[in-house]
C-alpha cells in the first residue's frame, strides 16, 4: 500500500542530488555555474556603484548664502547646522522661505517657523497690492501659521510677544511691521534680527502696564588695511592677542523697537520717555557715572555717553531718541552706534523715520 509513494520519494531525491550536492562537490559542478556567477556578482557591483555615486540632493544657497538642499524629488530642505541664521523673507521668494519655515518646524523651531510664516504672509499682501487673489504660497502658509498655532494653543501669549513684528525683504529695503501696534517702518537691507526665544528676556506684563522690546544690529564695516603685506597684518592681530583685545565683541549699530500698552493712564507725550531711562537703568547715579547727555531735537531726542569694555577701552556711544505716544499706546525707536559712525547712522535714522507710520493714529514728535 505505501510502496508506490515510498519508490516516487526515492526517485525525487536521487534526480536532486547532482543539484543539492554541486556547491560542496567541484567534480560535479556544471560549468555554467562559475560563468553565470561572476555575471551575476559584477551586475550587483555595477547597481551598488551607481547607487553609491548617484546624487539624491544638491547643496544650493539663498541670496543670504545659507544652505539648503535641493533634493532629487524637487523638495527643499534647509540645513539647520551651526552655519544657519536667521532672517526675514525674500518677497520675491516666499516659495523658499516657505521651506524654510517647514524645515524649522519640523526640527522644532515652531515659534521661529511661526515667526517665518507670518513675515511670508506679508510679503504675499505686499506682492498682491490689495487684490483679492490668493496665491498658492499664503494659502500654504496660513494653512501652515493655523496648524501651528492650534497645535500651541495653550501658549498664545508667549506665541504674539514673540513673533510680532514681522518682516520682509523688499528690493533696496527691510520692511516691519506689527499687528499688535499698527506700525510699519523701512530698514536698509543689511540689518539682522536678533531672536529671543523666552518672552521673559524682553517683555512683561504688570497690572498697570505691558512693554516689549526688540532688536536689531548690523555690524560696522572696517575699512581695508592700505599698504599693509599679510605679515604686517599678522604682526597687529597677533599684538591685538597679547593684549587680549582680539576677541571683543565687534562694534555694532543697534536699532532698539520698544512698545507699550498702559492699561492705566500712567504716562502721556510729555513724560513717556521716563519710562524707557528706567528700563535703561538710566537713574542720575548712572546718567554721572556715563557722563551722559540728552539734548532735544526737531525730531525726537539724542543722548551720549561714554561706553568703557572689560579692557578699559572707552568709546563714545551715541543714540537717537524718537517716542511715540497717543492714547495709552507708546513706540520708542532707538538708534546707538559709535560716534565714529556718525555719517551711516544719520542715513539710516532718516530712512526709518520718514517711513515710520502707524495705521490708527497720527504720529506726534515730540
Amino acid at each position: 500500500m505505501y510502496s508506490v509513494p515510498r519508490t516516487i520519494s526515492i526517485l525525487l531525491l536521487v534526480s536532486f542530488l547532482p543539484i543539492l550536492s554541486q556547491e560542496s562537490n567541484k567534480l560535479l559542478r556544471r560549468p555554467w555555474i562559475p560563468t553565470a556567477t561572476a555575471d551575476e556578482e559584477q551586475s550587483y557591483n555595477k547597481i551598488q556603484s551607481k547607487i553609491k555615486n548617484a546624487e539624491s540632493f544638491v547643496v544650493k544657497q539663498d541670496r543670504f548664502g545659507r544652505n539648503y538642499k535641493l533634493k532629487a524629488n524637487g523638495s527643499i530642505e534647509y540645513i539647520l547646522d551651526d552655519l544657519y541664521f536667521k532672517k526675514f523673507p525674500d518677497k520675491d521668494n516666499t516659495s523658499l522661505a516657505y521651506h524654510e519655515a517647514l524645515s524649522l518646524s519640523k526640527n522644532g523651531f515652531w515659534l521661529e517657523s511661526l515667526h517665518l510664516l507670518e513675515g511670508i504672509l506679508f510679503c504675499e499682501r505686499i506682492s498682491k497690492n490689495n487684490s483679492s487673489h490668493i496665491s498658492s504660497i499664503e494659502k500654504l502658509a496660513s494653512q501652515k501659521k493655523n496648524e501651528i498655532l492650534k497645535s500651541n494653543s495653550d501658549r498664545s501669549l508667549d506665541i504674539f510677544a514673540i513673533t510680532d513684528p514681522y518682516g520682509c525683504y523688499v528690493e533696496s529695503s527691510l520692511k516691519i511691521e506689527s499687528s499688535q501696534y499698527s506700525y510699519t517702518l523701512n530698514l536698509p537691507l543689511d540689518w539682522s534680527w536678533i531672536y529671543f526665544r523666552d518672552k521673559n528676556d524682553f517683555s512683561e506684563k504688570t497690572e498697570s502696564i505691558s512693554y516689549q522690546v526688540n532688536y536689531l544690529f548690523k555690524k560696522i564695516q572696517e575699512d581695508p588695511p592700505i599698504n599693509k603685506t599679510d605679515e604686517e597684518i599678522f604682526l597687529q592681530k597677533y599684538e591685538l592677542a597679547n593684549k587680549n583685545e582680539l576677541f571683543l565683541k565687534e562694534p555694532r549699530i543697534l536699532f532698539m523697537i520698544g512698545v507699550t500698552m498702559d492699561q492705566k493712564p500712567i504716562f502721556n507725550q510729555d513724560n513717556y520717555f521716563t519710562f524707557w531711562d528706567n528700563k535703561r537703568g538710566l537713574t542720575d547715579a548712572t546718567k554721572r557715572s556715563l557722563k551722559f547727555q540728552r539734548k532735544k531735537n526737531p525730531i525726537g531726542y539724542e543722548s551720549k555717553f561714554i561706553q568703557v569694555n572689560s579692557m578699559g577701552l572707552a568709546t563714545e556711544i551715541q543714540v537717537k531718541e524718537f517716542y511715540y505716544w497717543k492714547r495709552g499706546k507708546g513706540i520708542f525707536l532707538a538708534l546707538s552706534y559709535p560716534s565714529s559712525n556718525q555719517t551711516q547712522a544719520d542715513k539710516d535714522w532718516d530712512a526709518i523715520l520718514q517711513s515710520f507710520a502707524v495705521k490708527d493714529a497720527d504720529v506726534r514728535i515730540y
